[in-house]
This record gives structure tokens, C-alpha cells and sequence, in this order.
């Protein structure tokens, strides 16, 4: 009766959400603020985080909530030349002097998507040109961002005395390379957040837009999620992990619950990420398990998200094995026992491949194999047993 199938399967999960200047060598009077704006990256199975577990674009740009934070670099370029501009692996001249770790907050309310985003203090376009106010601006801003934002420490970058999830960002002291964070994978999937870098792509060397034009931010997951569901498959007698027929319905006087579910193998602790490029730099892999006990969902063949248990938030890493495990009752309603049912505890163990792949969505379907206690009877002839002799006393 105790049966564990389980099929991973993995679906794309990318999400996205986002300004006075100084030595100004020809200026044309005040720049225009620099302003932010966000956006989607739209998938049929996104999620957009920014908090403890899953959250919409909406929540994130709650009013209430944490929002983002920016990393701004200045590139001065006075009399035309290009020296400073950001270059990636060259990054010398490129530090966080004209914003760091700045808080942007959106207008909503946390039901549909902010309609604006604010910071403060506002910070203007560079405003420098190589001859007239016709020429091409020849100063430039580069943008980074990450959510959610936390209230970090300027000279050391430390988040309080955080020892999970977002620790630490790179601080402001003008030393050159770009702005990272450093991240823990909280002990309890509850506290797991889903932490999202700008794709810097389009964000680098920019020059005072046209008509005030808003500075997009295109996020993304930076970690990779594991997720499950959960069915049952009755009587399978050879599951080759094709569930088109699922076999049958569990008896209407028997219930399946999920109680308990195990995830865990060798994964990275921490690690920092690089936010001009999403690339993580991973602590060394130590044995973990993430857990969910105190469960209560009713299983049936038809495949259904397991609910009550957060995506359990990972440090991308290379194919590998894990270890999964989960814990089910079936209860048989039975007026001639005493107890008025019967009860089978299972606890069953599987291993599972798979690529943990930032922006991806790793799908573990646990199958319940049950078998029912099938009764039959027979009946065979009397044999005759080997005869055995008695001597009796001599009647004399």
C-alpha cells in the first residue's frame, strides 16, 4: 500500500517590476527628475515576490510595503569623451555615487498595480553636453535594483542583525565594481523570499530621456522555487509516470490526507549576488531539508497545488538528486471497529533529479500509490492423512 511516484516537471518563471547634479560642464539650466517605473515580465505561471513567499506586482508596490531599492551610477564625461562610461568586467571607474540602496515605493494599495513610484530625496538628470543643446548628452547614469528593499547600514552594507534572507548589500563606500546582496536561505519556508534583480540589460549608459521618460525596471527571480502537487493513483500496478489514466477514485468511505511534506540534498546556504549581471556566487553546499508539517489536505486522483506550504526558495545550482519525503493518513470509515475507522499512517521516501535554474519554477508531483486489500476465497477437497497404526492389548 505504500507507494511514493514522483515526476518533476520545470516551467519558466520570470517576473518583472521602477533620480541635482553636480560639476556640470555645459548646462541648459535644471535636468528633469530622474523617474522610475515598473513593469512585468509576464509568463503563464509567473509569480512576482518581494516578500516572504509569493506576492503579485500589485503587493509589491504596495504603499505599505518595503518596495525596491537602486543603485545609481554617475558617469562624468566631460568634454565628450566616453572614459567613464559603464563597461562589464572593467568596472574601475563605476561606483554608487549618485544613488545607494534608494528606497522606491509604489502608490497602490496591494489589489492592483501601482500607477506611480516614489523616492526621496529626487535626484535630476545630468545635464552636460559636448556643444549645444542640440548635441547628444554626453554624461550618463547606470542603473541597478533589487527587491524587496531592506534598510541596510551605508558604511558596511549590513541589514541590522539579519543572520537569513537578504543580510547584506554592497555598502556606499565609493569602491569600484558592482553593487551585490548577500542572501541566507531562512531555516523555515515560511520566512523564504523571493528575490528579484533588475535585468541591467537596457539600464546601462543612459542619457537624459526624452520627454521625461520614466526608467523601466525589468525584474526578475534571482532564485529558483520548488513547488508541489499532489494526487492519488489507485491499483497502479506499473506506473511508467503517464497519468492520463489515473486509475480509480479513493472509495467514498476512505480519506487521504497530506500531513507532512520533505524536501532536501545538498544545497547552497547563502550566496551573493551580482546584481549588474544575476549571476550568484554560492556558499559551498552543506545537507539541508525544508519542511512542512501540520498539513491537512484531502487527496483525491485529481491532480491539485499542495496548499498551506510556501515555494521553497533555492540558490540556483547544477543538476543533482534530492531527496523527498511525505507523510499521508488513510482513514477507512469502519462502524465495527471501536474507534469507528481505522487509520494508516504512511511514510514514504523518493529521490528526484533535477537542474535548479534561476526564474524556474521546479513542479514535484507526488503520486500516492494505494492499493486496496482485495479478499478472496477458496475451498479445497479433504485429503486423507497417512494412516497410522495402533496396537491394541492381546484380548486373552
Amino acid at each position: 500500500m505504500k507507494k511514493l511516484i514522483i515526476l518533476a516537471a520545470i516551467a519558466a518563471t520570470a517576473l518583472a517590476s521602477c533620480a541635482k547634479t553636480d560639476n556640470l560642464y555645459k548646462s541648459t539650466g535644471q535636468g528633469d527628475a530622474v523617474s522610475f517605473g515598473a513593469y512585468t515580465l509576464r509568463t503563464p505561471v509567473s509569480r512576482v515576490g518581494g516578500e516572504a513567499g509569493p506576492q503579485t506586482l500589485a503587493k509589491l508596490g504596495k504603499t505599505a510595503g518595503p518596495g525596491f531599492g537602486v543603485f545609481c551610477y554617475y558617469s562624468d564625461n566631460s568634454g565628450g569623451a566616453t572614459t567613464n562610461d559603464y563597461a562589464a568586467g572593467s568596472p574601475s571607474n563605476f561606483v554608487p555615487n549618485f544613488m545607494w540602496n534608494q528606497q522606491v515605493k509604489g502608490n497602490g494599495d496591494g489589489t492592483a498595480d501601482p500607477t506611480a513610484w516614489s523616492y526621496e530625496p529626487v535626484k535630476y538628470w545630468p545635464n552636460e553636453y559636448t556643444g549645444s543643446v542640440t548635441d547628444e548628452g554626453i554624461d550618463k547614469l547606470t542603473f541597478f535594483a533589487y527587491a524587496p528593499w531592506v534598510d541596510a547600514t551605508a558604511s558596511t552594507g549590513a541589514v541590522g542583525s539579519e543572520t537569513e534572507g537578504i543580510t547584506a548589500v554592497s555598502s556606499n563606500a565609493l569602491t569600484a565594481g558592482d553593487p551585490t546582496l548577500t542572501y541566507v536561505i531562512p531555516a523555515a519556508v515560511a520566512n523564504h523570499v523571493d528575490v528579484l534583480y533588475a535585468d541591467a540589460t537596457s539600464l546601462k549608459n543612459l542619457t537624459k530621456p526624452a520627454g521625461n521618460t520614466a526608467v523601466s525596471f525589468p525584474f526578475k527571480h534571482a532564485l529558483t522555487s520548488v513547488v508541489f502537487r499532489v494526487q492519488t493513483y489507485i491499483d497502479s500496478q506499473n506506473n511508467t509516470g503517464n497519468l492520463n489514466d489515473q486509475g480509480y477514485d479513493v472509495d467514498t468511505h476512505t480519506t487521504v490526507t497530506l500531513k507532512e511534506v520533505y524536501f532536501g540534498g545538498t544545497l547552497a546556504p547563502s550566496g551573493v549576488l551580482n546584481l549588474a549581471t544575476g549571476a550568484w556566487t554560492p556558499a559551498a553546499g552543506a545537507s539541508a531539508t525544508y519542511s512542512k508539517t501540520g498539513l491537512s489536505q484531502t487527496v483525491t486522483k485529481t491532480k491539485a497545488d499542495v496548499t498551506g506550504i510556501e515555494p521553497i526558495t533555492l540558490i540556483p545550482q547544477a543538476s543533482a538528486t534530492y531527496n523527498v519525503r511525505v507523510v499521508y493518513d488513510v482513514v477507512t470509515t469502519d462502524a465495527n471497529l471501536s474507534a469507528g475507522s481505522s487509520t494508516v499512517t504512511n511514510d514514504i521516501k523518493n529521490t528526484v533529479t533535477m537542474t535548479l535554474q534561476a526564474g524556474k519554477r521546479n513542479i514535484i508531483d507526488l503520486v500516492l500509490g494505494l492499493y486496496t486489500v482485495k479478499v478472496t476465497a477458496s475451498v479445497a477437497d479433504w485429503e486423507d492423512a497417512d494412516a497410522v497404526e495402533v496396537d491394541l492389548p492381546a484380548n486373552n
